[in-house]
């Protein structure tokens, strides 16, 4: 998988310098990508399969294993939420649907319609940990590589610009 990641990065490198060295003059290049990611060590991962008690009251897990959207059976949130905040630790933020929406986590105005999706309480780590499901979720499990989080290195989208 790493070479031919490898292989997939290296065969794009030559593609842009293909391109840029064919523009003409006022013609521009512009190369984006999606975010970053990190990598997360086999310590900072913490797997519900090895934590049952994080699915107590648990409807459904949602969104990446570095921002994860947990939604409730009704009447168990605050049950969920304190759960969550003791496993988890001081290392995470866990917070409420409100208390996120209210920090920003999700942008200055969030659509009602929009609400909810974001999960009743919002787990996000504070450093490189991840909350994973390998038994829903095997593929996701074996990544190294992982975004969702608020670093920096996942929140920075690379923009290269060339000019003819």
């Amino acid at each position: 998988m790493l070479f031919r990641s490898a292989f997939q990065l290296e065969h794009v490198d030559r593609l842009v310098e293909q391109i840029v060295t064919g523009l003409r003059p006022g013609e521009a290049l512009v190369v984006t990508a999606d975010h970053g990611m990190l990598d997360v060590a086999p310590q900072d991962r913490i797997d519900v399969d090895q934590h049952p008690e994080l699915l107590e009251g648990v409807e459904l897990l949602a969104g990446e294993p570095r921002a994860r959207y947990v939604h409730t059976v009704p009447g168990a949130a605050a049950d969920v939420l304190a759960i969550w905040q003791e496993v988890l630790g001081p290392d995470w933020m866990v917070r409420t649907r409100e208390q996120a929406v209210t920090a920003g986590w999700f942008g200055p105005k969030v659509d009602p319609e929009q609400l909810a999706r974001i999960g009743d309480v919002v787990a996000v780590p504070l450093g490189p940990g991840a909350v994973l499901y390998t038994t829903a979720d095997p593929m996701m499990s074996k990544l190294i590589g992982l975004h969702g989080g608020l670093s920096a290195t996942e929140q920075t989208v690379p923009l290269l610009c060339a000019l003819g």
